[in-house]
C-alpha cells in the first residue's frame, strides 16, 4: 500500500499545471464524497448519499434529491460517516477480537448520544457476541431490546429467530413457544412479518418431530400473502428437512435441488447442499459408488468453500460440511483401488477433521469421526 502510494505521488508531480487545477478542484469533491455514507451492494458497485433509515424492507438511502429503498439482499455492507467508536468497534468484531468488541459495542450501548440507526447495529452486535461468548442471558437481553426499540427494524428476523432458537437449542420446547407468543403478539399488527412467523412456527414443531405438522407450517408461511423470496427459501429448506427426518429423501432432494437454483442466503444454500450432500453420500456409501460419494463430495465443499457463514452468523452448516467431507474422503478411499490415491484420500479426510477439532473443538458434528 506504502509503494502504491508513492508511485501516485509521483504521477501528481508530473502533472502539468492545468492538470494540477483540475485536481485542485476535485479535492473538495472528494472531500465532500468521505462526508457521506457508503452502501456496498452485493454486485460490487457502491453508492452514497445520507442513509436515512434501515428497516424490516431495506434500507432507505437519500441520494441528493432522491431517496431509494435497496432491499437486504442486495446490501453487502454499510459505512457511516462520522461514526469512528462505531466503526472501530465493528473492525473489531470483524477481525475477531470479540473481548475487545465486546467492551467497546458496551461502551456505546451506555453512551446517551447515539443515531437510531447506530443504536440499532450496536444491539445487534452485543446480541451476536454474547451468543457466540457463551453467554445466553445477555443475548436474550439484546434481542429483547432490539425488538423493542426497533420493532420493524432491519434485525427484526434476526432477533425473533435468536430467541427461538436458544430455547431450541437447549431442548426447552415450552420455552420456545412462549417466546414465539411473545413474537407473534409483538409483531401481530405488522403484516410483512407474518410469513416470517409461519418459518418460526415450524422450526419449533420441526425440533420436536411433529413433521407433518411442521411441514402444514411451512407450507402456509410459504403462501403466505406478502412472503419474501427468502421466506420462501427457508420455508422450502425446512420442509425438506421434515422429509429427511420422515426418511423420504426422494422427495426431499427435488425441493434441495430447486433451492440451490435460486439467488437465496447464503445459510439457506449452504444447508441445501449440505441436505444434497447426505442424500448423495448415505446413497453411495450403500451402494458402493465413488461417483455418488463425489457428488456428495462437491456439495459438501460447495458449503464449506463457497458459502461461508458471515461474521456473526452461526457455524453450524460450515462444521456440518467439514464433517461430511471428511467421511466422503474416507469413503472414497475405502473404495479406491490405487494405493496412492486411497492414501490421498485418507490424508484429505484426516486434514479436515482436523480443521473441524482445530477451529471448532466443541462441534457436535465431531462425534462419530
Amino acid at each position: 500500500m506504502m509503494v502504491e502510494t508513492r508511485r501516485a505521488a509521483r504521477k501528481w508531480l508530473a502533472l502539468p499545471a492545468a492538470s494540477l487545477a483540475l485536481v485542485a478542484l476535485a479535492a473538495p469533491l472528494r472531500a465532500q464524497e468521505a462526508a457521506k455514507d457508503t452502501v456496498t451492494l452485493m454486485d460490487g458497485t457502491t453508492a452514497s448519499g445520507l442513509i436515512q433509515s434501515e428497516d424490516f424492507a431495506g434500507l432507505s438511502l437519500k441520494e441528493g434529491t432522491k431517496v431509494r429503498v435497496i432491499p437486504w439482499k442486495d446490501v453487502r455492507d454499510t459505512n457511516y460517516r462520522g461514526q469512528d467508536e462505531y466503526n472501530a468497534a465493528r473492525e473489531a468484531f470483524v477481525a475477531g477480537r470479540f473481548q475487545d468488541a465486546e467492551a467497546d459495542f458496551a461502551k456505546l450501548a451506555a453512551g446517551s448520544k447515539q443515531k437510531p440507526l447506530i443504536r440499532q447495529q450496536v444491539l445487534y452486535h452485543q446480541g451476536v457476541l454474547a451468543e457466540m461468548l457463551g453467554k445466553p442471558a445477555d443475548a436474550s437481553t439484546a434481542w429483547h431490546d432490539l425488538m423493542t426499540e426497533f420493532p420493524q427494524g432491519r434485525y427484526l428476523g434476526v432477533a425473533a429467530e435468536s430467541l427461538v432458537v436458544e430455547k431450541l437449542g437447549a431442548k426447552d420446547f415450552a420455552g420456545a413457544a412462549a417466546e414465539l407468543a411473545k413474537i407473534e403478539t409483538a409483531t401481530k399488527d405488522f403484516a410483512d412479518f407474518r410469513p416470517n412467523v409461519g418459518v418460526l412456527k415450524g422450526m419449533v414443531l420441526e425440533a420436536q418431530n411433529k413433521t407433518a405438522d411442521a411441514r402444514a407450517a411451512y407450507d402456509a408461511a410459504a403462501m403466505a400473502a406478502g412472503a419474501s423470496a427468502d421466506v420462501k427459501a427457508a420455508a422450502a429448506l425446512g420442509k425438506a428437512r421434515c422429509l429427511m427426518l420422515d426418511k423420504k429423501p426422494e422427495e426431499a432432494e427435488p425441493i434441495l435441488r430447486g433451492i440451490v437454483t435460486q439467488d437465496a442466503p447464503v445459510r439457506v444454500l449452504a444447508a441445501a447442499w449440505n441436505g444434497l450432500g447426505d442424500i448423495d453420500m448415505d446413497a453411495g456409501n450403500k451402494a458402493k459408488d465413488s461417483d455418488k460419494l463425489l457428488d456428495a463430495l462437491f456439495a459438501y465443499l460447495r458449503s464449506s468453500v463457497q458459502y461461508l457463514p458471515l461474521p456473526g452468523e452461526s457455524s453450524r452448516e460450515y462444521e456440518r460440511a467439514l464433517a461430511g467431507s471428511a467421511r466422503c474422503f474416507a469413503y472414497l478411499a475405502v473404495l479406491e483401488q490405487k494405493p496412492e490415491r486411497k492414501d490421498q484420500y485418507n490424508t484429505r479426510s484426516k486434514q479436515r477433521i482436523d480443521q473441524l477439532r482445530r477451529e471448532y473443538p466443541d462441534s457436535e458434528f465431531l462425534s462419530g469421526l
